[in-house]
């Protein structure tokens, strides 16, 4: 499924390869650079914005596309300057208003555009920027006010509490930091409107049980509070303002004079002549139709924190203490959350750039907020001016904690989970000194709550860690970990060393990962001897087993015949022959095990040699399994024992056998479920008269909700690929008539093929949830059944059509260990 519509580009510097265009596509492209690159460095701030606008002006004639293009995506997707930009139409207004007005035009347009698609970061870096350009005067607060503010006010008191006014909301609070000062008086009402709202939708209990199956962590273990994160932002915000009111002696909160939150002060230089009419007019907001939006563009339901208020020592003193990031309930936390989240959604396009500028938000805020180098206090400069307190906060610490609460956001990450490593290990690259410390420490602590935290969350933190080993030589402190491996805890308690202990598993799944990302033995060489017994067992090789020394010779015979490329039916005559010399002996699952396991090994040397051979012999393999739901189940359990130390290759030759339709993706996940309970039919594939030298082992929890995942990708992908060839033969001429007619039998097939599946593994889990010991409260942290299930159905929610969604509830109402499980899986299951 999509984790988000399509949307502009990122701004990209131009200037490659330059030596190919024209010189005045050459000029637009250096003017271009020049808007994007504007105010990265805040001492040359504001020169270099003057002088931009300069250059604007002079060229506006010759590039106005660029010109508009431009600044209007700055405005929406480089969240941490929305001062800049607000700067630098002041300068180009100052110059020439006619100039300002079309770039204000332009604005506008994108605005509602972002609105159009809902486009959550883009909104809160314009409404930002809206308010730092009313600040310096550009607009009058009151138009900023009644076109801006107040049609997103009405919409929260239209009734709806859904995820179109939380957007809203999350809208109006991101701006209210920056708010004019002229506005002041008006903040307190505005908040008012927003508490009520909040209030109105954390009343129902359904909301409540929403957010019960979107938390990250057991609540009951969790070291810190997860609210939901639209409550925290109004609390963070009112508190800052209340404090101001305070230090103002203006205890109502009425009017507070001068800024509560400046990111900086030299915006102040831009700042319009006070008491004349202001020279730019904003246009009043059409909202859309209200309709609730898609959960994945709707602000993070939980906040999720990993370094709550740590503290650390002052540099120069041995005992005055500061928390290393913003408190929680402080603006500089908020703001700072708030603008690092915009622009990972926004770079998300550009990340290889954009991993720079989440760099360089450190160096928007005043001197003394975060601990600069003496290269960053350099471009910083004295301009920016100083926090009063001077906490010297890590940024990178809260960077990385912003990073990790958007890859555990659930039910989905705003974008592919995948883009989170890749911005991590960008990262990494650019600054290791600095993001090192901070990323190991988030690891470490991430580590230690396994035991309570969400499947789903810790499966993507087993992606996220192993892709980084795999680009940085498997360096880690693995001596830490060791201690789930074996007998006793980090304590020196003894301990259950069940492979179902959450950090044991997670150790367990991201050793299996990075061994598909690289050699065993390069890896083994990383790892301390107390992981060698361990790891060795993981070695990726094959195990070809035969039931008798007369299928080893048939399986000798079959490769020759595979070798000289003969027909697939000769060999399936041969193999028919050897059935029948068998007599009595003759055995259905020896012959099946022994022709599949003759044909992976004959193609086990690379992808390519096993994909050439299964596909010159699918026919055999139909041939064997024909009609025959046992049979097929039986097919996957001969390539598991055949692949059992090498997870990706038997995905590999699972994906393909479900690809080409020897089997369907609920026998897959049938014979899964039959390995996890230990059932004979899975253990023995060669038959019960037949045991493997080596027994089988039950793979472990993450595996089993990968296998699981692969099935229901599968049945989806058909599905798609199904319906996308019907739209093209119904948009052809009638000729297709037959094809069409072809199409919609395959289709009537696959639907009741994937709520068929959807059914077998809500049954399954559940039942398999029955079974489990009820010494404690059994739920979606504490079980892995539970949890693997929830993540299921939150990962696929949008592909379960009415009567699918009806019978899981159904499911679940008469399964389910617990009333609040059942409350916490209907949650998931009325997702819009």
């Amino acid at each position: 499924m999509s984790y988000h519509g399509s949307r502009p580009s990122f701004p990209r510097r131009g200037g490659r390869n330059r030596h190919q265009l024209d010189p005045l596509v050459e000029e637009a492209e250096k003017l271009r650079s020049l808007i994007i690159m504007v105010g990265d460095k805040p001492i040359q701030a504001v020169a270099m914005i003057n002088d931009v606008a300069t250059v604007i002006v002079r060229d506006y004639h010759r590039h106005q596309d660029t010109v508009l293009t431009t600044f209007a995506g700055c405005t929406a997707e480089l969240s941490h300057k929305p001062h800049v930009y607000a700067c630098m139409l002041a300068a180009i207004t100052a110059q020439d208003p006619a100039v300002g007005k079309t770039i204000l035009e332009s604005i506008h347009e994108h605005l509602h555009s972002a609105f159009a698609h809902d486009r959550a970061s883009q909104l809160r870096s314009m409404y930002r920027f809206f308010a730092c350009a009313t600040e310096l005067h550009l607009f009058a607060a009151d138009d900023y006010l009644a076109f801006l503010i107040t049609p997103l006010l009405a919409s929260l008191a239209n009734g709806h509490t859904d995820n179109r006014n939380d957007l809203y909301a999350s809208i109006l609070l991101a701006a209210i930091p920056f708010v004019p000062v002229a506005l002041r008086a008006q903040v307190p009402s505005i908040l008012a409107a927003i508490e009520q709202y909040v209030t109105t939708r954390n009343a129902s209990a359904e909301r409540l049980a929403a957010l019960e199956a979107l938390r990250p962590l057991d609540p009951a273990v969790a070291p810190f509070e997860q609210p939901d994160a639209l409550s925290l932002t109004l609390r963070q915000v009112s508190g800052a303002f209340q404090a101001a009111a305070a230090a103002a002696g203006e205890a109502d909160g009425d009017a507070v004079a001068g800024s509560v939150f400046p990111m900086t002060t030299w915006p102040q230089a831009f700042v319009q002549p006070a008491g004349e009419a202001a020279p730019l007019a904003l246009a009043a907001l059409q909202l859309p139709e209200h309709v609730s939006i898609p959960h994945f563009d709707a602000p993070a339901p939980v906040m999720f924190r990993v370094f709550d208020d740590d503290l650390t020592v002052v540099p120069g003193t041995e005992n005055e203490f500061v928390p290393q990031v913003p408190k929680t309930l402080t603006m500089e936390r908020m703001v700072a959350v708030d603008v690092l989240h915009d622009l990972l959604n926004n770079i998300q396009f550009n990340h290889k750039e954009g991993v720079r500028y989440l760099m360089d938000l450190k160096l928007m805020f005043q001197e003394g907020t975060f601990v600069l180098d003496t290269e960053e206090a350099a471009i910083v400069g004295p301009s920016q001016g100083k926090h009063p307190q001077a906490p010297q906060y890590n940024f990178e610490q809260l960077l990385m904690e912003t990073l990790f609460g958007a890859l555990f956001r659930l039910p989905l990450p705003q974008v592919r989970p995948v883009f989170y490593t890749d911005v991590v290990m960008g990262l990494a690259r650019s600054s290791p000194k600095r993001i090192a410390p901070a990323l190991g420490k988030a690891i470490q602590v991430s580590f230690g709550r396994l035991e309570a935290m969400d499947v789903d969350c810790l499966v993507r933190l087993v992606d996220l860690f192993s892709h980084h080993l795999s680009n940085f030589s498997f360096g880690w402190n693995w001596n830490d970990w060791a201690f789930v491996l074996g007998g006793i805890d980090e304590n020196d308690d003894a301990m259950d060393t069940d492979e179902y202990t959450k950090r044991r598993a997670f150790v367990l799944a991201v050793l299996d990962r990075i061994t598909r990302l690289a050699y065993h033995d390069r890896i083994k060489g990383t790892l301390p001897a107390a992981f060698h017994a361990t790891y060795d067992r993981m070695q990726p090789t094959s195990v070809p087993e035969y039931p008798s020394p007369q299928h080893a010779s048939f399986a000798e015979q079959i490769a020759d015949q595979v070798r000289a490329r003969a027909p697939a039916d000769d060999v399936w005559a041969y193999t028919e022959q050897f059935q029948r010399n068998m007599g009595e002996d003759a055995s259905p699952v020896a012959l099946r095990h022994t022709v599949m396991t003759a044909l992976l090994a004959h193609g086990q040397k690379t992808f390519s040699h096993t994909m050439t051979v299964l596909e010159r012999y699918l026919a055999v393999l139909k041939r064997l399994v024909a009609g025959d739901v046992a049979a097929k189940r039986h097919l996957v359990a001969s390539t598991y024992a055949f692949w059992r130390h090498n997870h990706q290759f038997f995905l590999i030759v699972l994906d393909k056998l479900l690809h080409y339709r020897v089997l369907e993706p609920v026998h897959a996940a049938q014979w899964l479920v039959a390995m996890v309970q230990g059932e004979q039919e899975a253990l023995e594939p060669m038959g019960s008269d037949a045991l493997l030298a080596e027994p089988l082992d039950a793979p472990g929890p993450v595996f089993v909700l990968e296998v699981l995942c692969l099935t229901i990708k599968k049945a989806l992908a058909r599905i798609d690929l199904l319906e996308d060839k019907l739209r093209r033969a119904r948009a052809m001429d009638s000729e297709n008539e037959g094809d069409i007619t072809t199409i919609e039998a395959n289709l009537a097939t696959a639907i009741p093929e994937k709520h068929t599946l959807f059914v077998y593994i809500t049954e399954s889990l559940l039942d398999q949830a029955a079974q489990e010991p009820q010494s404690h409260e059994r739920t979606q942290w504490s079980s892995w059944t539970l949890g693997s299930l929830l993540t299921l159905l939150r990962m696929y929610f949008a592909d379960l059509d009415g009567d699918l969604r009806t019978e899981i509830q159904n499911l679940v109402m008469q399964r389910a260990p617990s009333d609040e499980m059942k409350a916490v899986f209907l949650a998931v299951l009325r997702m819009e």
